[in-house]
């Protein structure tokens, strides 16, 4: 079974094993770069993503905790305080890869630089 969700630029199609992100114009192609750049600074806290021409591939992660955007240190539970410090610019969002480890998934923030937002 797949399930269907459309975000602010991309649409997502999320099977048992992995989420499909196609991108929605302009600005979805911009968000599938900056989370698969994003993803190869960090491999080591982000879903497993591979790069296409139609869009990204990534691991689903389960257990999903979604923070708010401007979450601090202190709102965070004490198992998920290490990915803190890899934290972009907008919402926290983790799961649980296949061995357990907490990871992030829509590691992008490409609508804080579009919305040319200073960085205090």
């Amino acid at each position: 079974m797949i399930r269907i969700k459309c975000g602010t630029n991309r649409i997502c199609l999320i099977t048992k094993k992995y989420v499909y992100k196609l991108p929605r114009l302009k600005f979805g192609f911009l968000a599938n770069r900056n989370e698969y750049e994003n993803y190869q600074h960090n491999k080591s806290v982000v879903a497993y993503t591979k790069k296409y021409w139609w869009g990204l591939k990534q691991e689903k992660l389960d257990n999903v905790v979604t923070y708010p955007r401007y979450a601090t240190i202190e709102d965070i539970k004490e198992e998920h305080k290490h990915l803190y410090k890899f934290k972009l610019h907008n919402r926290m969002q983790i799961g649980q890869d296949q061995d357990g480890i907490w990871k992030f998934f829509d590691y992008e923030d490409i609508k804080f630089y579009l919305r040319n937002e200073n960085e205090n």
